[in-house]
């Protein structure tokens, strides 16, 4: 079985099978597997405080810890049907991102968010002030300012379908509905830079964009590749 698998298989929730409604892609197997054996995600048994545990009365050993102290999970139960698990698809490009940037790219691990909620703090284009919203993984730069955002997804049509409106109308304002909810959030965090990475597209990296905010409008200008790590003083 590759190591991707059978990893997933040890640590679902009570031994229980899973399907995976997209293939893995080689460079986000490697690069999941580098931020498990370089301790970047360390998952293991749900807590006893587990949101999942209270809710479903399902343990497993894929829990992990952000940064802010959250747990979160490879898989999860929903629908009618307890005993199915679902394996959280996104999440392996998501993982794999965040552990070539540090692993990889030596961007700080102390200083980044990973499945970060917040609320807006005033009126934007389709959001309004104090609506929360859950952002994939953030790094760091001088104090909290967002220096790179990873907008992480489950395939890669979805972030080819984003990028390819980028490379057309660039301007936040400019994308249709779909595209511009999806992104609407960096005039909140006002990133220096975005990485729309998914399956295959964890290394090399293709879209990368530098990002300029100006109210209610970004311009989003693609760049070759990633950025060298922020100075943090």
């Amino acid at each position: 079985m590759p190591w991707l698998e059978q990893f997933l298989s040890s640590v679902a929730p009570e031994g229980r099978k899973f399907t995976v409604s997209v293939p893995f892609a080689d460079d986000e197997v490697r690069w999941f597997k580098a931020g498990v054996e370089a301790s970047v995600f360390r998952f293991g048994r749900c807590t006893p405080t587990c949101p999942r545990l209270k809710r479903w009365g399902r343990s497993g050993d894929d829990e992990f810890i952000t940064p802010d102290g959250q747990p979160r999970h490879i898989f999860g139960f929903s629908g009618a049907d307890e005993t199915v698990c679902h394996l959280g698809r996104e999440y392996i490009a998501h993982v794999a991102a965040v552990s070539r940037l540090i692993v990889q790219k030596r961007f700080d691990g102390r200083r980044h968010s990973f499945s970060r909620y917040r609320t807006f703090t005033r009126d934007l284009v389709t959001k309004r002030r104090g609506q929360r919203f859950e952002t994939d993984a953030e790094f760091f730069g001088v104090g909290d300012a967002v220096f790179l955002q990873v907008e992480a997804k489950k395939s890669r049509p979805e972030v080819e379908s984003i990028a390819r409106q980028l490379e057309v109308r660039k301007d936040l304002g400019a994308l249709s509905d779909g595209p511009r909810k999806e992104l609407e959030y960096v005039l909140e965090l006002r990133p220096r830079f975005l990485w729309l990475v998914g399956p295959g597209l964890v290394e090399p990296e293709q879209f990368v964009y530098e990002v300029e905010v100006s109210e209610n409008d970004a311009r989003f200008k693609r760049i070759d590749c990633l950025p060298p790590p922020p100075s943090s003083t």
